[in-house]
């Protein structure tokens, strides 16, 4: 009897199918692996210059009066809206003079803001909620 060299036809096409199998799984991967990055990216992208928005938002707070404020700007390509809502207001602790044993109590003038704060990055949208106290 002859001996065969080779491989069948089915041993072929079996290879192909999982060599296809991988490369597809495989061009996926990269693909997620790409949108991840890009997605990672814009975020960091908009969150970079957050402190300097959050110094920015405190400041207007304190120049300005009300219960509710808003306001808007821009920023290394990143623009931002907020809003802040005043949660509460209250004096600082009743304060005994050890000298003369007399109370005393101050105006209420520390003031707890919630903020809203919405981050936009070439289509990219996020929006912070934190509080701030000002004085």
């Amino acid at each position: 009897m002859n001996k065969q060299h080779g491989f069948t036809l089915l041993e072929v096409l079996l290879a192909a199918l999982i060599m296809f199998t991988v490369l597809s799984l495989s061009a996926l991967a990269v693909q997620t692996f790409r949108l991840s990055s890009h997605k990672s990216e814009r975020l960091i992208k908009a969150l970079t210059p957050v402190r300097a928005m959050t110094l920015q938002i405190k400041q207007q707070l304190q120049q300005e009066h009300g219960d509710a404020l808003a306001g808007h700007g821009s920023m290394q390509d990143v623009s931002f809206h907020w809003q802040a809502t005043l949660l509460e207001q209250k004096a600082a602790p009743i304060q005994m003079d050890p000298d003369t044993g007399l109370v005393s109590s101050s105006a209420p003038r520390f003031k707890l803001f919630q903020i809203e704060l919405t981050l936009s990055y070439q289509g990219f949208t996020s929006t912070k909620v934190y509080k701030e106290v000002i004085w």
